[in-house]
């Protein structure tokens, strides 16, 4: 049986541009095809980080970072996210 390789943006998002990701080191890359962009993992919250051009979200308008709470159980916790921004510092002030 082949080994699959991990969920990664690079094999759940091809065209995502990698470059203008923010700094994900000590997150779970926990992308998937089906989402509408790029996700990560850390502690009790998911991060969903958007398409860099507002005109290619989901939302045009809409805020590049998404930060929700999961459950223990690694559910989302709450239909409300915990923070909608776009500026990444104050995602990292949530997570750490």
């Amino acid at each position: 049986m082949p080994m699959l390789e991990p969920l990664s943006v690079s094999n759940q998002f091809p065209d995502y541009p990698l470059p203008t990701l923010p700094d994900t080191s000590g997150m779970r890359d926990c992308s998937w095809h089906n989402d509408t962009c790029p996700s990560f993992r850390k502690g009790e919250f998911i991060v969903w980080v958007d398409w860099p051009n507002d005109a290619d979200r989901e939302v045009p308008g809409g805020h590049r970072f998404i930060v929700c709470a999961l459950d223990d159980e690694g559910c989302l916790n709450d239909e409300q996210p915990v923070l909608e921004t776009d500026d990444w510092a104050e995602v990292q002030a949530i997570l750490n």
